[in-house]
């Protein structure tokens, strides 16, 4: 896979941007052109196909961008090719406090992409509890790292990952190709930090929510960390729940550059051909915002 040249690609803040404002309410439907250079295998990377189905579904509700999303059901049903890209939504049920719509995104009428997605508003409570996990305090921070992201000099990984600034801090990334071998690796854990490499138009809440769900999906297989050689590979399904939803004011008080999350994954089980892994992933300041399961 070669990658494309900067004259055709697009940012992910211009697909979104493009998504959203071409929603259709009478039709509850979005079009939108994605280029290849956001190509995972043969089809497009399933974080901006799961982002793209939170847009419509956000939109298809009577008051978009109030209630915070909350959880994402993900089912990847097949590839989805580069071109244009429609994302369709239906609210199933629209209450009080929480709305659920369900989203697929096609290309020319073919499923790709069906999605499940949970807005809520936040609701008194006389209780609460303090996440049972926290990032590590010997996790290295982001400006102490290298770009190791092993995209610069070869073409033929997934040419999505070009849009992203990679620092592993755990885990052999695709060892293979890699220049430096000395991350550490025991066969089930990868971490890394992540952000966006270009965050122009990135700039409402659910634009800032799309590009986080995207994010969180950039981890690959950890089972396939263990081979030494390519194999083939695809998500069946994806369990995104927000733990601590970035208000606009928290994201306005950030410097677009230092837009970092800390993502830490573990495969909890492989076997017949299929893996299950599961992750958490923290904002710059160490704060959990997001649990992910994935089965592959």
């Amino acid at each position: 896979m070669s990658l494309k040249s900067n004259s055709t690609r697009r940012t992910l803040g211009q697909i979104f941007k493009s998504a959203n404002s071409a929603w259709n309410s009478e039709k509850k439907s979005t079009l939108t052109k994605i280029d290849d250079s956001w190509l995972q295998g043969r089809g497009l990377f399933g974080g901006v196909s799961a982002s793209l189905a939170m847009i419509a579904a956000n939109a298809a509700l009577d008051k978009p961008q109030q209630a915070e999303l909350r959880s994402l059901l993900v089912t990847f049903a097949g590839p989805i090719i580069p071109g244009e890209v429609t994302a369709s939504a239906h609210v199933l049920r629209q209450g009080k406090s929480v709305s659920t719509v369900e989203s697929k995104v096609y290309h020319k009428r073919e499923l790709g992409t069906s999605v499940m997605a949970s807005f809520g508003n936040d609701r008194p409570t006389s209780k609460n509890y303090s996440p049972l996990v926290t990032m590590p305090a010997s996790v290295p921070h982001y400006s102490n790292l290298s770009n190791n992201s092993v995209m610069s000099k070869h073409a033929h990984l997934p040419a999505f990952l070009q849009h992203y600034d990679i620092r592993w801090t755990h885990g052999r990334p695709f060892s293979q190709y890699a220049d430096d071998n000395d991350i550490p690796f025991d066969g089930r854990h990868v971490s890394m930090w992540c952000r966006l490499k270009d965050n122009a138009g990135v700039n409402d809440k659910i634009l800032n929510m799309a590009s986080l769900v995207s994010i969180c999906d950039v981890v690959p297989p950890v089972m396939l960390m263990n081979y030494s050689s390519r194999a083939p590979v695809s998500s069946l399904t994806w369990n995104l729940d927000i733990v601590h939803p970035i208000s606009e004011d928290e994201q306005s008080a950030r410097d677009p550059l230092e837009n970092w999350y800390y993502l830490d994954f573990e495969l909890l089980s492989a076997n017949n051909g299929y893996s299950q892994q599961a992750g958490n992933i923290y904002d710059s300041k160490g704060v959990l915002v997001a649990y992910s399961r994935q089965t592959m």
